[in-house]
């Protein structure tokens, strides 16, 4: 399973993607104008690990009560 955290800001809108037991992972930013599909956001840094063809992802907003 990839875990993937958005972080959505006023000026920008940051994502962590990882999956349990990595050492390492991935971070992004975009411009908060630019994040307007935040699932296509998370998607897209999901896909930087690589994912299985049906592994799961597990979307976290952080400040939004999940995190």
């Amino acid at each position: 399973m990839i875990h993937v955290a958005c972080d959505p800001g006023s000026r920008y809108t940051k994502f962590a993607a990882a999956r349990p037991g990595d050492a390492e992972a991935i971070r992004q930013v975009f411009p908060s104008h630019d994040a307007d599909d935040l699932g296509a956001l998370a998607r897209r840094v999901a896909s930087v690990l690589r994912p299985g063809l049906f592994e799961p992802v597990q979307i976290w907003m952080v400040g939004d009560g999940w995190v």
